[in-house]
This record gives C-alpha cells, structure tokens and sequence, in this order.
C-alpha cells in the first residue's frame, strides 16, 4: 500500500508485509473478466494509475514502482548465495503471461530518469522471457516539466480523454529494437526534425541497453541507412553507452540520507578539512600513518568517491552526486582547527606532512665522525641538524656549508632531505625569480636544502629571510585563492664558492658559516646507507649538543671559530666599498654632494646597480652618510669628493736623450 503522506525523507513510496516480494496491484481482482478476458494488459506503475486505465476502458495492472516488475525475494535470496538470478514478479505471472500483449506504460520521466529506463528495460526482458509479447508506450514529456503520470494524462473532460486515448494507443511501438526500428521508419517522414530525434532516441537507448556492442553498432548502421538525415555518430549521441544509462538507475533515490551513510564516513576516513580563520579551505588526504598531503583540487575525492560507490552499488555514479556528496561532506565533516605539523616523533598522533617512526637512540655513527671531523665547528652544525627536528625551536638562523667540492657536503644534505621526506625541499635558482608563487613551495616544509648555489649573495636575499623568520608569508597556488601562513623552515645552504654578507646585523645574525675540509676518500659507495643507518645515532648526539647550547630554543650562540669566520667575509665583501670610498670620497659634517656624482664615478668603478645599493647603506652604517631625495635634487649627506692628487709636472720624470738615429 501507499504510504501517505510520506513519513521518511527521501524514504520508500510504497509499504508491504516484509517476505512479500514485489505486490502487484489489480483494480477490480484477479477474477476481474476484464482482465481475464483482455489480449493487451497495461503495467503501469501505482495504484492510481492502473484505476485511471481501468475506468477509460483498458485491462491494467500496477505494479510499487519502475524497478519492481521482478520478484524481490528470489533476487534476495539469489545475492545473499552470490548468484545473479532475475524472475518475473508472481502477480504478473498469475495473468497467463504467454497468451497476452504486455504494453509497458512508466510515468513520463523514463526519457530522463535512467532508474525508470533500467527498470523499464528488466520488466521488459523478464516479459519476453515468458513468452509474452511487449510494447512500449511513451507519454509527451517536455525538458524541464514536471513529469507527468498516466492518471494526470487521463484527468480532462471526456472528449479531451478520448482524442489522449488515441494519440496513446498510436505512440505504443514493439519493445523489440528490430521491429521497432520498422515502426519507427513507417512514421519517419511523418514526424518534424525535433519528434525524430525524440523517438529516435527512445528506441536507440532501449537497443544499447538490450543488444551487445557489436550488435548495436550493427543496429546503428541499419538505422541510418533506413532513416534519412540520420548518421551513425548522431545515433551514438542520443543513445550513451549502457554504462552511463544505467550508471543514473542506481543512483536516482540516492538523497542526502544516503550520501551520509554510505559517502560522507569514506571521505572522514581519508581526508581532513582546515577552514582558516580568513575563511580560505584546505584539502588535504590523510593515509594509515595521518601523514598528510595538500590538495590542490576535489579530483582525489571524486575518484575514492567512484571507487567506493562502483564497488558498492555495481555502477558508475553520476559526477553530479559525487560534486553533492563532497559539498555535503564539507558541511558535516569535522574540521581541523590548526594547520597540520611539518612533522611528528612516533607517539605523537597529531596530523603532519612527515612522521617519524623511530626515536634516537644512543649508538656509535663512525661514517657522521669522518664527516664531522672536516668541519670547522662541528658542534654548531650537530645541534642546527637537532634544531631542525625540535618544533620548539624558533631560531631565525640558516648554516651555510662550503668546500672545494668532493667533500660530501651534498651527499649529507640528501640524506637529511630524504629523513624529512615530503617535510623537505630543495632550491633551485627558478625560486630565485620572485614569482607570487615561489611560496606555496616551502608550505608545510620543516626542511630546505640549497644543495649548490652558485651565488655568494644568496644570504642576502629577501627569500632567505621570509623562510627563517616565522613571519607570515602570502602562499599562492595557480588557480587557487592565496592564503596567509608563517613559514617556520630550517635552510642549508651548499656552495663552492665562499658566500658574500654585508657587516649589518641583519645578515650576519642568520647566518651561521661553515667550511668544510676535503675528504681523503671519495669512492665509498656505501657512505651514503652507512649515514641512513646511523641516523638514530647521530640525532642522540645531536640532540643532546643541542640542549647544551640551545636550552632556550632561539638561535644558536655563535662560536669564536663561527664568529671570526663570518666577519672575514662580511670584511672581505665590505672591502672594495672602503677602497672606492677612500679613492673618491670624505666624510664632510654638513656638506652635501649630488648623487649623480657618486652614480658616475661607481659606473667608471664597473659597480653593477646591487652593489651601488649595497655602498649606499654601507656609507650609512659605517660614516653616518644618507641619501636623501626631493622633488629637486637628491643627494647624499655628509659627503664631498676627496681631493685628487695633482699631475706631475713633466720636469718631474726623468729626462731622456735621445741622440741621431744613424
């Protein structure tokens, strides 16, 4: 029975006795001599529409729905043995099925509803399966209308009923494609372009569900040559691949109740959702270890969405309920209330981009020894390796390592950068550029490693800062809106050539200079693997060198060795500015000199535009010397030119005689 109004939402529209199977509804009985009596029966679904057909004159029977034309119970119990077994519903069986026409009449959505096609295309095949013979009629359906029902059909005065009666009775075509496509050419030149394609379609989709593809293909090329204007491709088109015809049936009823049970708890299960306080979304995936990767668009959530459903159900699902079910999912889902951590120690269950399965442990590591002997301050390096595996620590510090080469300094790097993992990232000179989105690189990165940098001025670049500072940085990814985070990055640096740093505060408090001496051997192919197994060894020492000198997690305190290090090359580097500054310039208290002055004699200098600026600030800081700019002039403060020595007179070199050239 119906079960009204509805009780359940997006519930069942019909109820029965539980073990009752599929019902089927006669209006007037079984022993109805309508019934008995008639050649063509009508199937239509609900009990309202068979009373409809009953009282304008037609044997019909009504059956709880477009999938319940077969019986329930033996396709149950044909899944719980793992069998695919299909039988026609017993009602329908009880009308003597072989000696009748059955003329199948869904609602007028079956152009549109893929469940009420399936369903059409089962009761069908479970027809002709009893030796009954099947027709299809159709009710006009307009796109975008409300779909219409054959009682609401029926529902005018008695002419109006008589003239829909006819135009029914004349839209009832055979359910087999063969002879349909003979009744569908018989009425082709009668029909517009637009009624063509509509029937066209009709009987196309009913043949790609019932034949197999080299007999559909076979169809089609009979179609189009009995049917003009019509070709092969066009037919294709109006008639999807049975997959996706079949895809929307199990899927239709499929509302929000569903999408919550059998959906939302699989996403829950493999990703995690962060809305930010500017009110920005991140995806990220989440696997067994709650290791954590970002996402850059829903195109994972919709393939595990397709998997589990596909799996699930036995067809593809719509793209449209799996775009629902990831809008509904990030409704309901329990969001992150903080980013995830670059990484996380074994014990430590939060979300992170790397965590470590192991902790240090103390063990001997002679292959870090070797390497560790040739540096010349191995303490400050041991505990800035510590420092980059402490989340406490908040030191604005980056170590630059130098050698001649074939030293080991990158093969040591490497391994640092594959302990973190997807926590790490290297450097490369396209970071350099400046783009808007050289950030989104080092987002949830603990570690990056410049492993050859080739430029000595790389310790003054502004990139260097905003990766050690902590400070919020504008993170962009292509097509996505930027957000803002704080970087929080451990930087080493690698070169060859010894890097350039100004005197200033700024630069020389990052800092923290090593060199690194030759290795006596550079064949050991096995160093590498020898340094991965020492790790848990090498970090204990690490470690606790770290909480010696680190105990107040901030920047590493400089060694005299560090210390005079970096001042050789902030003196080296400032060096040729105090030689052009005594070969052109004095320090005058008040006095004031253009700046095209300076601009000139810098350019006779060969001084590129980056070092004039470096010059500019180091007169600031060393003589009190600041350049000003106006609407009218600019010029330097506290500056004149210095007095260049005169030319000897000629008499003041020595005289040469030179005597007839004979």
């Amino acid at each position: 029975m119906r079960d009204p109004p509805p009780q359940f939402i997006e519930g069942p529209k019909y109820l029965c006795p539980c073990g009752k199977g599929s019902l089927v509804y006669y209006p007037f009985g079984l022993d109805d001599p309508l019934l008995r009596s008639a050649t063509s029966i009508w199937i239509c679904e609900s009990e309202f529409k068979a009373l409809a057909l009953c009282q304008a004159g037609l044997a019909a029977v009504a059956i709880q729905g477009a999938q319940s034309g077969g019986d329930g119970n033996v396709r149950w119990n044909a899944k719980c043995e793992g069998r695919d077994e299909r039988v026609l519903a017993q009602g329908l069986k009880r009308l003597a099925v072989a000696d009748k026409t059955f003329i199948i009449c869904f609602d007028s959505d079956v152009d549109t509803n893929g469940n009420v096609l399936a369903g059409l295309h089962q009761l069908g095949v479970l027809l002709v399966g009893e030796s009954a013979t099947v027709e299809v009629a159709y009710l006009p359906y307009e796109k975008n209308e409300e779909k219409l029902g054959i009682d609401d059909y029926l529902a005018v005065s008695s002419p109006d009923r008589e003239c829909r009666l006819e135009l029914l009775q004349d839209s009832v075509r055979p359910f087999n494609v063969a002879e349909a496509l003979d009744w569908l050419e018989e009425r082709w030149d009668d029909m517009d372009r637009k009624q063509q394609k509509l029937e066209l379609g009709r009987v196309a989709k009913l043949a790609r569900l019932l034949l197999k593809r080299h007999d559909f293909k076979r169809w089609q090329r009979e179609a189009k040559k009995r049917l003009g204007g019509i070709d092969e491709d066009e037919i294709a088109k109006l008639a999807p691949p049975a997959e996706v015809l079949t895809a929307e049936a199990a899927y239709t009823n499929f509302g929000t109740a569903k999408l919550v049970e059998h959906c939302v708890p699989v996403l829950n299960k493999r990703f995690a959702l962060l809305r930010a306080a500017d009110g920005t979304e991140r995806i990220f995936s989440v696997n067994a270890r709650r290791e954590v990767n970002l996402l850059h668009g829903d195109a994972p959530l919709r393939q595990v969405l397709h998997d589990h459903l596909k799996a699930l159900f036995g067809q593809i699902p719509p793209d449209k309920l799996l775009g629902d079910t990831i809008l509904l999912w990030k409704k309901e889902c329990t969001r992150l209330a903080v980013e995830p951590e670059p990484f996380c120690f074994e014990g430590d269950d939060r979300l992170c981009f790397k965590r470590f399965d192991w902790q240090p442990t103390q063990a001997a590591y002679p292959a870090w020894s070797e390497f560790l002997d040739r540096l010349s301050d191995r303490e400050t390096f041991m505990a800035y390796v510590w420092s980059c595996f402490e989340p406490k620590n908040m030191g604005r510090q980056y170590l630059w390592l130098r050698g001649e080469g074939q030293d080991g300094k990158s093969v040591v790097l490497g391994v640092l950068m594959a302990v973190f993992g997807p926590a790490a990232t290297g450097i490369t000179n396209s970071h350099l550029k400046g783009n808007q989105f050289v950030y989104s690189a080092f987002y949830g990165k603990r570690l990056a490693v410049y492993a050859d940098c080739k430029n000595p001025r790389f310790g003054m670049m502004e990139i260097v800062r905003n990766l050690t500072s902590g400070d919020h940085v504008l993170v962009e990814y292509k097509g996505r809106t930027p957000f803002s985070y704080p970087l929080k990055t451990k930087l080493f640096v690698a070169s060859n050539p010894k890097p350039e740093i100004s005197s200033q505060n700024s630069d020389r408090s990052r800092m923290l200079y090593i060199e690194i001496a030759e290795s006596r051997r550079k064949d050991d192919p096995t160093w590498r693997s020898r340094l991965m197994g020492e790790l848990p060894g090498f970090l204990w020492m690490c470690r606790n060198v770290y909480q010696s000198l680190c105990s107040h997690h901030g920047d590493l305190p400089l060694t005299d060795t560090t210390r005079t290090l970096q001042e050789e090359r902030a003196a080296s580097f400032e060096q040729k500015f105090q030689d052009f500054f005594d070969e052109n310039f004095v320090v005058a208290q008040g006095a004031k000199l253009t700046a095209s002055i300076v601009s000139k004699r810098a350019r006779a200098e060969h001084l590129s535009d980056n070092e004039l600026s470096d010059f500019k600030q180091w007169m600031e800081r060393t003589h009190g010397i600041n350049y000003r700019r106006t609407n009218s002039e600019r010029y330097y403060e506290n500056l004149a030119e210095g007095r260049n020595e005169l030319p000897l007179p000629p008499e003041a070199f020595p005289q040469v005689l030179r005597g007839p050239v004979r």
